[in-house]
């Protein structure tokens, strides 16, 4: 560029990077919390499921019955990866399941595709993390499927902690606050253990800020793992 007679230098901005991110409608916290964290040079396009009738069991069927379509949606806009940002309606997969779910939508869409919960076991791999103590804000029997996904040969469930009182499913009522009181309430965890918290509806990167590094292992959550990912 020219001013004034003189060349001016323009510095090269690096390209964006443009990511999908799919949720539940009700949910109020993967919106903010995945702007505040993401590169500035990653652009997020925020898609929602169909709106889903009957309970959370039901609701959790339809969310995973629309991963196809809903990856679908997003048409000719050219993204680098996709992310579906919802953990419960994929814990009745499995872990093998929600891995090859996660291959069958990249093969969809070309590019590479994954669910939250398959976002956090590969965080897990990566910090060679063998043991976990799982908090969770879901209903009881959503904290069963969650519990039972995560037990294996090859992860050790510590201690499962129930937040809320477990007849509702309390993500998207907490806020940071009491999320970083649970946290500062833990007794010291084992060496290479890690504090998981799911439930992408559930706020947790505040509270991770705050107090992470007082737990002296790492701290991951659903959003944590799924920014990380992207």
């Amino acid at each position: 560029l020219t001013k004034g007679g003189k060349h001016m230098q323009v510095q090269n901005k690096p390209q964006p990077k443009r990511v999908g991110v799919i949720m539940p409608p009700p949910n109020p916290t993967v919106e903010p919390e995945f702007q505040a964290a993401l590169p500035r040079h990653m652009i997020m396009h925020a898609s929602r499921f169909p709106v889903q009738q009957g309970d959370l069991a039901q609701r959790n069927e339809g969310y995973r019955a629309a991963y196809p379509a809903s990856v679908k949606g997003y048409g000719p806009l050219h993204l680098d990866a996709i992310l579906v940002s919802c953990t419960g309606s994929s814990y009745l997969l499995g872990k093998a399941g929600d891995a090859k779910i996660s291959a069958e939508l990249s093969t969809l869409t070309g590019v590479p595709t994954i669910t939250s919960s398959y976002a956090i076991q590969v965080a897990l791999a990566a910090l060679d993390i063998k043991r976990i103590t799982f908090l969770s804000p879901y209903p009881s029997w959503l904290t069963k499927q969650s519990t039972d996904y995560w037990s294996g040969p090859d992860l050790q469930l510590d201690d499962v902690i129930q937040l809320g009182d477990g007849s509702t499913n309390a993500a998207y009522e907490l806020d940071d606050d009491y999320v970083e009181e649970q946290l500062l309430k833990l007794p010291p965890r084992a060496p290479g253990s890690a504090v998981l918290m799911s439930g992408t509806g559930m706020p947790t990167l505040d509270a991770i800020r705050r107090v992470g590094d007082k737990l002296s292992v790492p701290v991951l959550s659903s959003n944590l793992c799924g920014i990380w990912w992207l």
